[in-house]
């Protein structure tokens, strides 16, 4: 979770949408300020954002290190339950924090509505991972190559109780198969959304908001 001290009555305010906003409202004095110096907070650990930025970089690197000790110790009959506990906590505190470093808020969408991708001219169908206003994370089944990365692509979204599909273009940030199995055609890509005008950014950021899970506690 992001949060920050109010600078009016220094109570704690915290949000998932931090990142997003220029300000927000304080739930303890109910004044409008600006939002600075936000933290991000896991359970038994808080880092400032901005700190965490500059590091981002060997906070990755130590999440694939503690990946593959946790393979490592999978198998094995000589690790204690304790260490295996505490292995798994730190693991899932280092996601937590790189969660809250990114720049925008995403949605994970378990069940993603369609998507249609417009590649060469060859046209592809898969769903939605996550969605933020700046981007996504999209997964196709493809029987050809999948495109390159930095590639250009045309996409064709359709979100739930939203009246019309969105036509946008987008540029691929990343590329990787969705399985470890080599025969697998399945592809998982991160795409950065191109030249989006005030509408479509104010209605994506509006059906983040309606779904996600913060907005139903």
């Amino acid at each position: 979770m992001l949060q920050m001290n109010c600078p009016e009555c220094r109570g704690v305010v915290k949000s998932p949408y931090l990142a997003e906003l220029s300000s927000i409202e304080c739930d303890h004095c109910k004044a409008d300020v600006a939002v600075k110096d936000v933290f991000v907070a896991t359970e038994g650990f808080t880092m400032h954002r901005d700190d965490l930025l500059n590091r981002i970089s060997r906070f990755q690197k130590l999440l694939g290190e503690v990946e593959k000790e946790m393979q490592v110790i999978e198998g094995s009959e000589n690790v204690s339950k304790t260490t295996r506990s505490s292995i798994n906590k730190f693991y899932a505190t280092l996601q937590e924090l790189l969660t809250g470093a990114r720049s925008n808020y995403r949605l994970e969408i378990p069940h993603g509505p369609t998507v249609e991708m417009d590649y060469n001219s060859e046209k592809s169908t898969g769903r939605l991972i996550n969605l933020s206003t700046v981007g996504a994370s999209l997964e196709f089944d493809m029987s050809g190559d999948p495109p390159r990365n930095k590639a250009e692509i045309k996409l064709q979204l359709v979100l739930p109780d939203v009246a019309a599909p969105f036509s946008l273009l987008a540029k691929i940030v990343w590329i990787r198969k969705a399985s470890k199995d080599a025969n697998s055609k399945t592809f998982q890509l991160g795409v950065k959304f191109m030249n989006l005008d005030e509408t479509f950014r104010n209605t994506l950021w509006d059906y983040i908001v309606a779904n996600s899970p913060f907005a139903r506690t």
